[in-house]
């Protein structure tokens, strides 16, 4: 019985497909390594050069929307190895030194009812923990030993509760990420306390009419 003979033509084309078969899966190698990489970029790139921003929104009769003053902050951006590409920091003043007009952009009106704060932070980028505490107004400008003298508030999911108690306070919110933190501030004002003023400043300008009559 005779064997078959194989074409030498056959031979060598089967050898070119094997070649062309193993470019190929190099090629889809080399370009899974360079999608990896690129997502990889990607992920590095997401990450903002500075702490993002703080917006604070208060739900109540209308629904108020601010941005909190920026206070010190620490960052660090690292590169795809691990080394630092750059990194800053700046001191974090207290709160409580800031003067009124610090807040005039960055202050809500609550009025004789209860409410939520809602927080938002910039770049879609939230922080990993949020801490938030709050003195009375009238500590501001005061002694430095006021400050350790203040109200841890419960937050959750970013949201804060508050009532109106006929108070005025100073918030501050300080916030961490994996590359850094950032400290922020904004004031709540009660607008049972405007409306005392108000009514004060008014009783001082207007005369009492029986106290006149008595005399």
């Amino acid at each position: 019985m005779k064997k078959a003979k194989i074409p030498f033509g056959a031979v060598v084309l089967f050898f070119i497909g094997v070649a062309v078969l193993a470019g190929c899966v190099g090629a889809v190698t080399q370009e899974t390594g360079s999608v990896a990489q690129t997502l990889e970029a990607i992920e590095i790139i997401t990450s903002p050069e500075n702490p993002p921003r703080l917006f604070v929104t208060l739900q109540a009769e209308t629904v108020q929307q601010i941005q909190a003053v920026g206070l010190g902050q620490s960052w660090t951006i690292f590169d795809e190895h691990g080394n630092i590409v750059y990194a800053f920091n700046s001191d974090s003043p207290s709160p409580l030194q800031l003067l009124p007009s610090d807040f005039d952009e960055a202050t809500f009106y609550l009025n004789h009812t209860s409410s939520e704060i809602e927080m938002y932070f910039s770049d879609n980028f939230p922080p990993h923990t949020v801490y938030v505490r709050r003195w009375p107004a009238e500590y501001a400008l005061s002694d430095q030993v006021l400050y350790y003298q203040y109200e841890a508030v419960v937050i959750s999911n970013n949201i804060v509760n508050v009532s109106d108690n006929r108070r005025n306070y100073i918030y501050e919110v300080k916030a961490i990420w994996e590359q850094g933190r950032a400290t922020f501030a904004f004031r709540l004002n009660s607008m049972n306390t405007t409306e005392l003023i108000e009514s004060s400043i008014a009783n001082e300008i207007t005369p009492n009419k029986t106290n006149y009559a008595t005399q």
